[in-house]
């Protein structure tokens, strides 16, 4: 699972595998791990009550999916699942959950297994 945060948006790739263990499990976490010891987790949950929310703490990030939303990505050819949690400031927080591609252009430092297959590779500019 890759994450990415920039201001007040966050996005999360998942491979074909990490999107089978978010529906059928239910969780899926990652951590980093820094010199000083400190580990920090990054979760991806389904929210059996429906709603979606995302908090933040010392040990990570958490943001929990609608179960129901979850599994007809899972099951579909749809690309992502779409958040937007109101912040107290009235801005909102945007989080997007994607289906991970293989990258047109591959870098020797970053593995593509498990990645969905690009729907531009093949194709003329």
């Amino acid at each position: 699972m890759k994450l990415r945060i920039k201001g007040s948006s966050i996005r999360f790739r998942l491979t074909r595998p990490e999107v089978r263990t978010l529906a059928g499990a239910g969780v899926l976490e990652e951590s980093v791990h820094f010199p000083d010891g400190t580990t920090w987790r990054y979760r991806l949950a389904r929210s059996a009550d429906g709603a979606s929310s995302a908090r933040v703490s010392d040990a990570g990030l958490h943001v929990a999916i609608p179960v129901g939303d979850v599994e007809s990505w899972a099951e579909s050819e749809r690309v992502g699942i779409d958040l937007l949690l109101p912040l107290p400031s009235g801005r909102s927080l945007s989080i997007l959950v994607e289906k991970d591609f293989e990258c047109l252009h591959p870098r020797a430092s970053e593995s593509e297994r498990g990645a969905y297959p690009n729907p531009a590779k093949g194709a003329r500019p």
